[in-house]
């Protein structure tokens, strides 16, 4: 397969296949050698940067079992960062601020040819009903409406095999 762009380079391919827990933000595709490569820590897919991009893992796993491997979310740069757990730093009392954001849609993005060891997430303004900027927009109009502007789009899954103990496969929040 010829490199493209959005390749990891063999720096940051060494760092996205390191043996740890930390969650790292993919910000290139990660190059699979073929079924004896291994992601074990939690990745990441936050914003626009891979659109259109295809993570092929050419018969590799992502995942080590824990419940959850492998997130895709929208992001902003308005918003502070989202902690380990998925969880806003900061409570948003402002509707306005959901309404004028500019929000980073993950979007045509297919993963295919792996095995994925644990669940994946995906989402737009919150990892759950719970989060609160989802809770902030459900009290007000056009809520519904309002998430669909924000939640991720054509993310594809071919040639997958979930292995999950415990946990939801996949799981898609607002």
């Amino acid at each position: 397969m010829a490199a493209t762009t959005l390749d990891c380079s063999p720096e940051q391919n060494a760092e996205v296949f390191r043996q740890t827990t930390e969650s790292l933000d993919l910000s290139c595709l990660p190059v699979f050698a073929g079924a004896n490569n291994h992601i074990t820590r939690p990745i990441v897919i936050a914003g626009d940067q891979l659109n259109g991009a295809t993570i092929d893992c050419a018969g590799g796993s992502i995942g080590d079992g824990d419940a959850r491997v492998f997130t895709i979310r929208s992001s902003t740069d308005l918003v502070p960062a989202v902690n380990q757990y998925g969880h806003f730093e900061h409570i948003f009392s402002d509707i306005e601020f959901l309404k004028t954001s500019q929000w980073k849609l993950p979007q045509n993005i297919t993963i295919k040819n792996c095995q994925i060891n644990g669940g994946v997430r995906i989402y737009g303004a919150g990892r759950n009903g719970q989060a609160e900027t989802v809770k902030l927009s459900s009290h007000h109009l056009d809520h519904t409406a309002r998430l669909r502007t924000i939640a991720p789009r054509d993310i594809f899954f071919e040639n997958i095999e979930f292995s999950v103990s415990g946990s939801t496969s996949v799981y898609i929040s607002p």
